[in-house]
């Protein structure tokens, strides 16, 4: 599989065949917030994610969690999308610079 990597003041963003990999942004936060309540996917994580899932949460985890950890260069996020609807995205992956939390 080859993997295309673009560079810009938005982050990094990476292309496969069919996904394109774009740099987590707050405004993502709202779609993240639609997805990710669901308890079949809630379930496999750990305690520190709440059941039943907060209407606000993904807002607050992104502003005071994620993304001063993306500013001082410990973690990446990307928000997953299919090449098909870019504007849409279902899922977020992460890197971690601690090894426990990858």
């Amino acid at each position: 599989m080859c993997v295309e990597i673009i560079c810009s003041h938005m982050g990094v963003e990476l292309r496969t065949t069919r996904l394109l990999l774009r740099s987590l942004e707050l405004a993502d936060a709202e779609q993240t917030q639609r997805l990710f309540p669901q308890w079949e996917i809630v379930k496999f994580l750990n305690s520190k994610v709440p059941w039943p899932y907060p209407s606000d949460r993904v807002l607050n985890v992104y502003r005071n969690e994620i993304l001063p950890g993306i500013e001082r260069g410990e973690e990446w996020h990307w928000t997953l999308r299919l090449k098909a609807a870019p504007e849409q995205h279902i899922g977020v992956i992460s890197l971690h610079r601690d090894e426990w939390d990858n």
